[in-house]
């Protein structure tokens, strides 16, 4: 059975967790590196300030609550596309929270938001994260060279994510 998690609206109280998301080397490590303490509140302020038209989530693991790490739908670089975005703490690495957050998250830009098409971009050596996409149902579309290194485009359309044998209902989402 895959883990439970949920999504909620990211609040001040994340936000030390959220600051691990720009300065552990771990995570970092396919991100761009690291930043400093100061940049990571100044990046961690606009996140939790920001109103924009797409949403950004924390997935919090179901039973209590913990911050598990942040989901985002947002415009991608080539401006035509929607793209689905996701940062996990270490210790909850190779657990299948993303997997079930990507699938909340598909669910709600297909079901709820009427999106057509969701894209995700990175790095090609980031084998983990390929894994989850094609996971989630997404496809790989090309190659790209963008931040020094070659990314991977993956893909899902409405029609291909509804057409799986058990899209998630609704997204599991607190109040």
């Amino acid at each position: 059975m895959p883990p439970n998690c949920y999504l909620t609206k990211l609040s001040t109280d994340d936000e030390s967790d959220l600051i691990r998301l720009f300065t552990d080397v771990r995570i970092r490590a396919f991100l761009g590196g690291t930043v400093s303490k100061t940049e990571a509140r100044k990046r961690v302020k606009t996140i939790l300030t920001d109103d924009a038209a797409h949403p950004k989530w924390a997935a919090r693991r179901a039973g209590d609550g913990a911050f598990l790490g942040i989901m985002s739908l947002d415009e991608h670089y080539d401006d035509a596309d929607i793209e689905v975005s996701y940062v996990f703490l270490p210790e909850h690495h190779g657990v299948g929270y993303a997997t079930a957050a990507l699938q909340q998250v598909l669910t709600d830009a297909f079901q709820n938001l009427g999106l057509e098409k969701i894209v995700a971009e990175t790095q090609s050596a980031n084998v983990k994260s390929i894994r989850l996409l094609e996971r989630g149902g997404m496809s790989f579309q090309r190659h790209v060279l963008r931040f020094g290194s070659q990314q991977c485009i993956y893909a899902i359309h409405r029609s291909e994510y509804l057409a799986r044998p058990t899209p998630v209902s609704a997204v599991a989402r607190a109040a």
